[in-house]
């Protein structure tokens, strides 16, 4: 499983890595203003349920993301 992330971390755009870079804004939870209160708790008891699912996705994303530049300042140090 680790060689497949590793490969998937050597192969990543530019454009993909500026996509999970914005993870964060793409996860971001609804604004519950202006909403029922009972619409705000059927709202967070479902968002309960997937906080966890929620965070790992997060933590993937940003993880890919500092290996990618980890692995091009590795290249770049080899080569010089």
């Amino acid at each position: 499983m680790e060689k497949a992330k590793l490969a998937l971390v050597d192969s990543i755009t530019d454009e993909q890595k500026n996509a999970l870079a914005k993870v964060d804004d793409l996860l971001k939870l609804a604004d519950t203003q202006g909403k029922t209160p009972d619409s705000v708790t059927k709202y967070n008891d479902e968002i309960a349920k997937i906080k966890d699912d929620l965070e790992k996705a997060k933590n993937a994303a940003k993880e890919i993301v500092n290996k990618k530049e980890s692995f091009k300042s590795r290249s770049r140090d080899s080569v010089s």
